[in-house]
């Protein structure tokens, strides 16, 4: 079991991660239009300084479903949550959770790769939380 799925479980009551979690969350980043994009909507929501802080070194500030909530709103979460057979209060608490960790590694040196090379992290962010 991978670090992802151990996260995810516990967050879930002790169910494993539910298949296509990860895909999801990336599902998500590339639906608003990549890292640039969530870094735009994020900012438009007047929570950029979480954001900044999960690009690159030093310490992730949380995020709570709250705030997820307010960025992407009822309707896309909801969709998630039906996706995935989760509840949106379970797709809420887990994702901010993660969004912070998978958006760390997509960006661990501080900059925001753009097209092909965001596909490229993302294969790679897959096979180190899945491998």
């Amino acid at each position: 079991m991978s670090l992802f799925d151990d996260i995810a479980g516990s967050l879930l009551g002790g169910q494993g991660a539910p298949d296509g979690l990860l895909g999801a969350i990336t599902g998500l980043v590339n639906q608003v239009g990549g890292l640039e994009g969530l870094v735009s909507l994020f900012n438009q929501h007047g929570l950029g300084e979480i954001i900044n802080s999960w690009i690159g070194a030093g310490e992730n500030l949380p995020i709570s479903p709250e705030q997820l909530q307010q960025v992407f709103g009822n309707n896309q979460l909801g969709q998630l949550a039906s996706q995935l057979g989760l509840s949106p209060d379970q797709v809420g608490n887990v994702f901010s959770a993660m969004l912070p960790q998978v958006i760390s590694n997509l960006a661990p040196n501080g900059q925001i790769e753009a097209g092909g090379l965001m596909e490229t992290g993302l294969d790679l962010l897959k096979s180190r939380l899945l491998g």
